[in-house]
C-alpha cells in the first residue's frame, strides 16, 4: 500500500507542477493584454478623442510641455503655423508679427503665466480674454486668435504703425496714448525692439 500512496502524492506534484508552469505564461499574457488596454486608453486621452475639436488640435500638437521641442519640427510645427496662419488670415495681420510675437511673449509655452496673470502663447491677460470671449485661454487655438484679433485693434487704433501697436500689445494702449509714442519703458522698448529685427530677419 505505501509505494501506491507514493506515486499517487508523486502523480498529484507532478498536475500542481504542470499547473504552476502553465499559470506563468497565462498571467504574463493577462498582465500583457491589461498593460496594452491601459496604454490604448492613455493614448485615447492623449490625443483628445473624446474632445471637443478645439482640444483635439490642442491635444494632439502641443501635448504638455513638449511644445518648446515639438514647435520646431514635424507635425506640432505644422500645426502651430496653421493655426498662426488661419489666425492671421482672419483678421488680416501679416503671420510674421503674429509668429515673433508668440516667441516674445511665451517662447512657445502654451502654459506660460506671467506675474501679472496673463497667459498662453500670446499672454492674453484675463480682462481681454473675458472681453473677446475666450472661454479657454491655454487652448492654442483660442489664444492665438484673440492675440491676433487684439493685434489687429491694436494697428488699427495706430494708424497701422507696427513699433506703436506693439508697445501698446505690451504696455496697454492708454500708456502709449499719453506718451504720444513708445512709453520710456524698458521692457517695453526691448521687446519692440526684439520683434521688430525678427520681422526684418525674416524678410531676409
Amino acid at each position: 500500500m505505501a509505494p501506491k500512496i507514493k506515486r499517487k502524492i508523486k502523480n498529484q506534484d507532478r498536475i500542481f507542477l504542470a499547473r504552476e508552469i502553465t499559470g506563468w505564461p497565462r498571467f504574463i499574457l493577462s498582465s500583457g493584454i491589461i498593460l496594452a488596454i491601459l496604454f490604448v486608453l492613455s493614448w485615447i486621452y492623449t490625443f483628445g478623442y473624446f474632445e471637443s475639436r478645439n482640444t483635439h488640435i490642442y491635444k494632439t500638437c502641443f501635448a504638455r510641455q513638449l511644445i518648446k521641442e515639438l514647435a520646431w519640427e514635424g507635425a506640432a510645427r505644422s500645426c502651430l503655423r496653421d493655426v498662426v496662419a488661419s489666425s492671421s488670415a482672419k483678421y488680416r495681420v501679416d503671420s510674421r508679427l503674429v509668429w515673433a510675437v508668440i516667441a516674445a511673449e511665451s517662447n512657445f509655452n502654451y502654459r506660460a503665466v506671467s506675474p501679472r496673470g496673463a497667459m498662453g502663447f500670446m499672454q492674453i491677460m484675463p480682462s481681454t480674454a473675458r472681453e473677446l470671449g475666450v472661454s479657454d485661454p491655454f487652448d492654442p487655438q483660442e489664444n492665438i486668435l484673440a492675440g491676433a484679433r487684439y493685434l489687429r485693434r491694436m494697428l488699427d487704433k495706430f494708424n497701422g504703425d507696427y513699433r506703436m501697436a506693439l508697445a501698446a500689445y505690451n504696455a496697454g494702449p492708454a500708456k502709449v496714448k499719453n506718451a504720444k509714442g513708445i512709453p520710456d519703458i524698458s521692457e517695453t522698448k526691448a521687446y519692440v525692439d526684439k520683434i521688430m529685427r525678427e520681422l526684418e530677419q525674416s524678410k531676409g
